[in-house]
């Protein structure tokens, strides 16, 4: 069984205070459930699933993702990959500077030339983006070792820094920065596990130039620890979460095969709930996995009873891989996988989400968030590896593992941030395309306390409908060949390029379909046509959302064709209509 422990560190005397382990009341329990708010109390708003990754048909897992305090529209993700060259893994990251829709990624030479894991993202308060993570090296006497780097971007992250190396034998760091405007404001923090079941600290109080550390914060003597997060209260107090664990793997029991660690939060910003540490785990004494919260008001020294999250959820369903946030409004949002309506083996599921507007109390009734399910299974997740390294002075070790079998649930972790406007950004593995790449999508929380502005979803009464052809760019995604059944499956997503909103309906029409694939044909379109006058109905692909907002992106929409002749393809011309608003 794995126990849940805080240390608290008061930063202005890192190296002795340490008030802890203390051991909060996190019994795993879910008697005595509250129910879900009544929708009518707030309300959640989910805007289209966007594919982040792009780059290639291999395995994208263990997401991290965070905010630019001073660019709403800048969002950076950390990812680990099967991109090497052999199969093996290498971390990357992705940027966006348009809230969301239009991701770029970046390689990291001593990643490719010898790989690594664990990635962590973090902004300083003034926008500078900081990313660290294990780097496999050689040590003196050849062995393959964990190094730890840290790199900084000034711009967003479209240009990084040269790495930082820290050391080597570190495993699971943790990093988080102090955005309070306290003595230590800006310090960046890395929890690390290191030396035979230590956790210790890195701290940098220079923007990530030099750092100080590892300082000791815990030895643990016949058990295992690691770090789970690490968060700052507002007069920047440094929370350090971590757990314990039997070593001996016979002692283990089945809750490992979807055990994740638990996530924490703080509110560090909010004037209801400032303070306030939120946590989020995967209960296993119910009849099926469930994911419970707790929360403390009295900065980790007690806490609430834990409960059930989610209590509407359907008896046979397993939840499991939660990610918690809080935005700026005193908001707490979990995102979760979860297997409702699908296979009861975990094998395939979902991505939800819930939100709290009372600081922890009660949660809004579960939102699906991922628009079609993954599966663990599916091929490219499957694709074994094997990797060799120097194990000791005489021997080599070779090693079998797959991503499915190793990383099945997308990873240890998963990413959710929320932006300087209060909107949430989820960041997770996705394999409704054959293998797991990073999805993410645009969340808003609606209630009387919270009312961020990045997003429409309210269509007002005068509005008319028009040709888009100036307005929406058509955004194309690789297309996939079935030589078996001669189908072409092309998805087609729509994007804002004006600066209004365009509302619901979004119709694309086929005007002229032809060219040296005339007798091909449209397998999918709503109205049952198969060339001419075809028409694909974007509204569901904008899902909660009532209109596209500028620069917004609706999910694809995958138009299957039939082709005669995979040497002849077709030609369309199309027209696209939508809503706009009334002029006076």
């Amino acid at each position: 069984m794995h126990r849940l422990r805080i240390a608290i560190l008061l930063t202005m005397a890192l190296p002795a205070a340490i008030l802890g382990p203390a051991e909060p009341s996190l019994a795993q329990s879910t008697s005595n459930a509250r129910p879900n708010r009544d929708a009518s109390e707030g309300s959640v708003v989910v805007g289209p699933n966007i594919q982040v990754s792009r780059d290639g048909n291999f395995p994208h897992f263990e997401l991290m993702i965070a905010a630019n305090p001073k660019n709403r529209k800048n969002l950076v993700g950390g990812v680990m990959t099967g991109s090497m060259a052999d199969g093996g893994i290498a971390c990357k990251t992705y940027s966006t500077f348009d809230g969301g829709y239009t991701w770029f990624d970046t390689v990291f030479p001593e990643q490719f030339a010898n790989g690594g894991a664990d990635p962590q993202i973090a902004f300083s308060p003034g926008g500078t983006v900081y990313f660290s993570a294990l780097g496999d090296i050689k040590d003196e006497h050849g062995r393959t070792r964990s190094a730890l780097h840290f790199y900084r971007s000034e711009d967003g992250g479209r240009i990084w820094s040269n790495p930082l190396d820290l050391g080597y034998s570190y495993d699971h760091p943790q990093i988080t920065v102090d955005h309070t405007y306290g003595q230590f404001a800006g310090r960046i923090y890395i929890g690390v596990l290191y030396s035979n079941f230590s956790l210790g600290i890195f701290r940098s109080s220079d923007e990530g130039r030099t750092f100080v550390g590892p300082v000791r914060v815990l030895q643990a003597k016949g058990i295992g620890v690691n770090v789970t997060t690490l968060v700052v209260l507002s007069d920047g107090t440094l929370v350090m979460t971590y757990l314990d664990f039997p070593i001996d793997p016979a002692r283990r029991t089945d809750e490992w095969t979807l055990a994740t660690p638990p996530v924490f939060a703080a509110d560090d910003r909010s004037t209801l709930y400032r303070d306030r540490l939120y946590a989020a785990w995967i209960d296993f004494q119910s009849s099926k996995p469930r994911i419970v919260s707790s929360y403390s008001a009295d900065s980790g020294k007690t806490w609430k009873e834990p409960r059930p999250l989610d209590v509407g959820a359907p008896a046979d369903a397993t939840q499991f891989q939660p990610a918690i946030a809080v935005n700026k409004q005193g908001t707490v949002a979990v995102m979760w996988f979860d297997t409702r309506e699908l296979k009861d083996d975990y094998s395939e599921y979902n991505a939800y989400f819930s939100a709290s507007v009372d600081g922890g109390k009660s949660f809004l009734p579960a939102k699906r968030l991922s628009s079609a399910p993954s599966s663990r299974w599916s091929a490219g997740n499957i694709t074994f590896t094997t990797s060799a390294r120097a194990d000791r002075s005489d021997l080599h070790r070779i090693s079998f593992y797959s991503v499915a079998a190793r990383w099945g649930q997308g990873g240890d972790y998963m990413g959710l941030t929320a932006d300087s406007d209060g909107v949430f950004h989820p960041f997770w593995a996705d394999s409704r395309t054959g293998v797991f790449q990073a999805w993410t999508s645009r969340v808003r929380v609606d209630s009387s306390s919270t009312s961020p502005r990045s997003q429409v979803t309210e269509a007002p009464q005068e509005r008319m409908a028009v040709s888009l052809t100036n307005r929406i760019e058509i955004v194309m995604a690789p297309s996939v060949y079935h030589p078996a059944t001669q189908e072409l499956h092309v998805p087609i997503s729509l994007k804002n390029v004006s600066d209004q909103p365009i509302y619901k309906p979004i119709i694309v029409e086929v005007k002229e379909f032809g060219g040296t694939g005339a007798s091909s044909l449209i397998l999918n379109a709503m109205n049952g046509k198969q060339q001419d006058g075809a028409k694909f109905d974007y509204s569901s692909a904008m899902r909660d959302l009532a209109a596209l907002e500028p620069q917004g992106r609706t999910e694809a929409v995958v138009w299957r064709f039939k082709l005669t002749d995979p040497l002849r393809m077709p030609d369309m011309l199309i027209q696209i209509t939508g809503g706009i608003l009334q002029k006076n």
